[in-house]
């Protein structure tokens, strides 16, 4: 018997040599095995692709949503500014009409006042805490001049409020002023000499008589007299226009 012989025949089949089954197997082996890390390396790529590809939208949408954000605070920044100019507005115009300008009617005729100076009259009897005397104001600076800002007395009074000089040196000492003759500053002055006599005395039939007759009247006890009264009287009369 022959010991050396492996290979048999069986029909048409021919095996091989168990040797050369496993040469042919290790051949195989070793050109598959360099296959897997580059089968590898395409599947990680394709990991990172999609992974990048994740990312960048996330980024994407990040930023998408940081834009939306910030117009929306821009918007609401100018919505506020929008609402705030328009509260200003109003309250502008609630302060005009809170005050209407007047016409001093009188048996002789009557007698209007500039709207510029009414506001900044005003402005002054609300400066110095009389502008609830602001009506009897106008109608006092009717009686001193007649609304002439260029009046001129016998006895040296000036302006719509007819200001004597013998206060020019304390008017410019409390409040600064430089001209008597200004319009402006004489309407400053004359409210700022009533405000002072309207707080000493408490009345303001009293601080007309100060005003009129100087203050050692009231210190006497007067109280009133023609002047004070007839502006009274006439400031109730007043028209609103």
């Amino acid at each position: 018997m022959n010991t050396t012989k492996f290979i048999t025949e069986t029909g048409s089949d021919k095996r091989k040599p168990f040797g050369a089954r496993l040469s042919i197997i290790a051949l195989c082996a070793m050109l598959v095995m360099p296959l897997v890390p580059a089968a590898q390396i395409l599947a990680a790529d394709e990991d990172n692709t999609e992974a990048v590809s994740e990312v960048s939208v996330e980024d994407t949408a990040d930023d998408t949503q940081n834009e939306k954000e910030n117009t929306t605070k821009s918007s609401s920044s100018k919505r506020e500014k929008t609402i705030h100019v328009t509260e200003v507005i109003d309250e502008a115009e609630l302060e005009d009409a809170s005050h209407p300008h007047f016409t001093v009617h009188t048996p002789s005729g009557s007698k209007r006042l500039s709207d510029e100076y009414q506001d900044y009259t005003y402005e002054m009897c609300e400066k110095y805490g009389i502008k609830q005397y602001y009506g009897v104001i106008l109608t006092q600076m009717y009686c001193e001049s007649s609304y002439n800002q260029n009046a001129v007395s016998r006895s040296s009074s000036y302006g719509l409020m007819q200001i004597h000089s013998s206060n020019f040196s304390k008017l410019k000492s409390s409040l600064g002023l430089t001209n008597i003759k200004d319009p402006l500053q004489n309407i400053e002055a004359g409210v700022y000499m009533m405000a002072d006599y309207v707080e000493k005395y408490g009345d303001i039939q009293t601080a007309l008589v100060c005003y009129h007759r100087g203050e050692g009247a009231a210190k006497k006890g007067m109280r009133s007299d023609s002047y004070s009264s007839r502006i009274v009287t006439l400031s109730s009369g007043l028209e609103a226009n």
